[in-house]
Order: C-alpha cells, then structure tokens, then sequence
C-alpha cells in the first residue's frame, strides 16, 4: 500500500468494488473503458492560532484534475468542484458526487487522479471562483475532440487562478492509475487503475497518529463520508469511485455511424438495379462510403481499438448479407485492396472472419446489456 504519496502527510487507501478482491479489481490495458466519479470529501481543520482563540472560517476550494495519458498524447481535464466557507473546527462534507471522467478508454498507459483542497487567502477571487464551480464549467473528461477543446480551456483557467490566490493546501494528493498489460498482485501498491474508491487521507501533523498500522479492511462508506471500524473518520480526506464498462456501444452521433448507414441504405436501390453491372456499381459505392466510416472509427479517441473492429465488422457483416438478400448474389468477398492499411485491421477484417467477428461482438454486448445502435438493433 502506498504510504505518504503525493504530498506531505497525504496516505492512499482502496475499497474494491463489492464482489471484488484486489487483485481482481484491477484494469488491463485495452480491455474497456473507465469512469472516475468524485465520490465524497471532507474538510476540518483547527484553524491557526487566532483563528482556535477567537474562532473564524477558512474559503476552502475542492479541485480536481483527471489527466489519460497514452505514448501518443496527454490530455487533462482541471475543475473547481466546490468553493465553500467553513468554520474552523468543524467537520464538513462536500458531497460532490459527481463524474469527474467519462468513459475513458484503457488503450493509454495511465488514468491519473489528482486533488487539492485549499484554504483560499485571496477573498478578491471569489467571484471568478464561483463561476468555475458551477454546473456548466465543472470538466468532466470525455475524449471526443468537442469535450477535449472545452475541458482545456477551462483547465487553463482553473491553473491561473489556483496560482494566483496563493492557496494553503490541506490536502494535495495524486494517484497515478496505470494502466498495464499484466496483472498485479497488489494493484494499489504499484499505482495501477482498478475498480473501487481511492482514498486520500490527509495525515493532521507530525504528531497525528490516527492513520499509524490502519488496516485497510476496516474502512467503509457511508453515502459520500467514511468510516472506520464503523466510527467516523474525523481526517480530511477525498474519495474517488473508479467504474469499469468492458463496451460502450454505438455512438449515433459520430460521423462513421452516419456512414455505416448511409452505405447500408444505399443497397436499397439494388432492387431496381437493370443488370449484374448496375448492382455492382451499387455495391463499389456503399463500400466506398463504408470505408469513410472505417477510417473516421479507427481514428475516434473514444473508443477502444478491440471495440472499433467489433462494430466495423458488424457493419461490414450486415452490409455484405443485405447485397445478398437484396440481389439474390452471394455475398461479396472481403478484399485486403479496400481495406486500411493498419495490419490490425487487414488482419481481422478478411473473408469469413468478418462475419465470426461480428457474432462475436454482439454476444459480447448482449452480455453486457448494451445495444446497438438504429437498424442494427435486434
């Protein structure tokens, strides 16, 4: 497990997910996607020392940066989640809840998580500060390129003014997630992503023994607080819920699930086609525009390449059986001269294996209660 990571007197815990052990609760490299929600934090703090004599508050202000980095980009995702005022030595519960990252997918080599929970000096900021924890500039990082642009910009903006207020951390703490092709025996201990709440306690001083020889096993949630051996932890501390989807299902929004259709509607008119040579001129195009959403799938950001070969071979499938049905013709063969030149694609895209490809990822979503998208639907 590792100890004081991240930043002065900041521990790192983990609960696995129910149903979970440790080591299963990890997450390969490729096999899904990972949703990171800000599950809970809280604030105390006894204040200095004219602050414990004559009583006052702290403008505490919540922050948080989900970062997914792969060997080709980096990309990150900053927020104020909360700025709140709270009287010194008082317990207090932010109660964010809320996705901080959005089905990200685990072709990258680290998901990384990190927080700040500062006591804010600078009260002339407090307008900007409110502004940038509301509802609407809250960045949740999501990977297609519109969620991208918005949550850099804001991330840029959240950096300049957590500089600029001069803040005095409670709490600064990071927690690298990577994202590995082998299994880990302990997971947590070597920083690797894995399904459950990370837990960042804040150790009060030198002098703070409350988290010396804590068994792990004893730590609970409770809605979005802690708790230990069944008592409220009274520590500062933020907790973070990793969850896990092995597919997404089709986006009906991208560009390429536009094309897909658009090739398979456009075998419509193979029933008025005069002749063979009309029908194949018919096939050339839909295969011409099928290629358009092949290129546009293999190079989404949002998803997995084990998932984008699952749907290019489904369309690819259905729009084979459809020229058949549709012309009385066997169904075209699978050629490498159409095909993209990733060896992925070439290698698994060919003849017969289009069709075993496709069965085989719509069992894989039908075990996983996700549905294709549009006529797909069965």
């Amino acid at each position: 497990m590792p100890d004081n990571a991240g930043g002065f007197g900041t521990r790192i815990y983990f609960i696995p997910n129910s149903g979970m052990d440790l080591k299963s609760s990890q997450i390969l490299k490729g096999g899904g996607y990972a949703t990171i929600n800000l599950k809970g934090a809280h604030y105390r703090s006894d204040g200095n020392l004219w602050q414990q004599i004559f009583g006052g508050s702290d403008k505490v202000t919540l922050s948080t940066q989900i970062t997914h980095t792969s060997a080709h980009s980096s990309v990150s995702s900053a927020s104020i989640e909360e700025t709140r005022q709270i009287g010194v030595g008082h317990p207090y519960y932010f109660g964010s809840n809320r996705a901080v990252a959005l089905d990200l997918p685990t072709d990258c080599d680290a998901i990384g998580m990190s927080v700040a929970m500062s006591a804010v000096k600078n009260d002339n900021l407090s307008g900007a500060l409110n502004i940038l924890n509301s509802d609407e500039l809250k960045g949740t990082l999501q990977l297609a390129p519109p969620a991208v642009s918005s949550a850099l910009a804001v991330a840029n903006v959240v950096k300049k003014l957590l500089t600029n207020t001069d803040p005095q951390s409670s709490l600064q703490a990071e927690y690298d997630g990577r994202v590995s092709v082998g299994a880990s025996d302990n997971p947590i201990r070597d920083y690797c992503l894995a399904q459950g709440t990370i837990i960042l306690i804040y150790r009060e001083s030198d002098n703070d023994t409350s988290l010396d020889d804590l068994d792990p096993a004893k730590l609970t949630t409770d809605g979005d607080g802690l708790k230990y051996d069944g008592t409220v932890l009274a520590n500062t501390y933020v907790m973070f819920q990793v969850s896990y989807a092995a597919l997404r299902g089709e986006d009906p929004s991208a560009p390429w699930y536009s094309s897909f259709s658009t090739a398979e509607q456009s075998l419509e008119s193979l029933v008025t086609a005069a002749n063979d040579s009309d029908k194949q001129k018919i096939w050339a195009a839909a295969l011409a525009t099928y290629q358009e959403g092949l290129k546009s799938l293999l190079s989404d950001p949002t998803y997995t390449q084990s998932e984008a070969k699952g749907i290019a071979a489904t369309h690819l499938s259905t729009l084979r059986q459809k020229y058949a049905d549709l012309s009385g013709q066997p169904k075209p063969a699978v050629t490498k001269t159409f095909l993209l030149r990733e060896a992925t694609i070439q290698e698994t895209l060919l003849s017969d294996d289009v069709d075993k490809i496709a069965q085989d990822y719509r069992s894989r979503l039908a075990r996983s209660s996700v549905s294709l998208a549009g006529p797909l639907r069965k």
